[in-house]
């Protein structure tokens, strides 16, 4: 999993690229957020428009396939998100971190 920020003047967006298969399409959930799914229609990441309002993963799962096996990382990387948008100063114009859920614990970066 990779999550990247990027921060520009007026906004701040992210991408959570939950595996490395083909992008075949991609489907707006909301006009916040859109997901690259593969030949399958299973989502491959997220495009997160604007940090304001980041959603559950249950509305991303409810909507859109997430191969069983994404569905902690997904859940580890909103969550992710949701305390760097949180944390005054915690974002800049090059913000990258790399995460993989880890048992007993809720994120480590690499």
């Amino acid at each position: 999993m990779k999550i990247q920020v990027t921060q520009a003047d007026d906004m701040t967006a992210a991408y959570i690229e939950l595996n490395s298969r083909a992008i075949k399409q991609s489907v707006e959930l909301t006009p916040d957020v859109i997901v690259d799914c593969d030949q399958f229609d299973c989502v491959v990441g997220i495009e997160l428009l604007s940090l304001s309002r980041i959603p559950r993963p249950q509305d991303i799962e409810n909507k859109v396939h997430v191969h069983t096996e994404d569905q902690k990382t997904l859940g580890v990387a909103l969550s992710h998100l949701m305390r760097m948008s949180a944390t005054s100063g915690s974002l800049t114009s090059r913000s990258q971190v790399q995460a993989a859920p880890v048992e007993g614990r809720e994120l480590e970066a690499h």
